[in-house]
């Protein structure tokens, strides 16, 4: 069985522009999804622009797999701001929010929200 980077070679060698069909393939696999997704984000491939759609399709398939890897994530690319927001509040991911709503310029919420992760623990 191939992984999701031997995958991900094969359809960059026969088109670059199949690589986002390839992974609107993968719905039914979101783990595979995640996975093919975090090979982009690990590629040898200098100064790589990433598709935001793509950056919101990550962002949402950590929030629905592996939610405390969001805050980590995120840290490490500039994701859209409005939806990365919509998909924080919408899966709960208090302190990923409050990242973006300091990114946003709401300093009030995103303080609120930090002290309830911080005292009441939630994430």
């Amino acid at each position: 069985m191939l992984s999701s980077e031997q995958t991900r070679q094969i359809i960059l060698g026969l088109d670059q522009n199949l690589e986002i069909e390839a992974i609107k393939q993968l719905n039914a696999f979101p783990k595979l999804q995640l996975d093919y997704i975090r090979g982009i984000f690990k590629g040898p491939e200098e100064n790589k622009k990433i598709p935001d759609s793509l950056l919101v399709l990550h962002l949402k398939l950590l929030c629905q797999l592996q939610p405390k890897q969001v805050i980590k994530e995120i840290k490490l690319t500039t994701y859209p701001l409005d939806e990365c927001l919509k998909l924080c509040r919408e899966y709960g991911i208090k302190d990923a929010l409050a990242f973006f709503l300091e990114r946003a310029g709401n300093l009030q919420e995103a303080i609120n929200i930090s002290l309830e992760v911080i005292f009441l623990g939630e994430k």
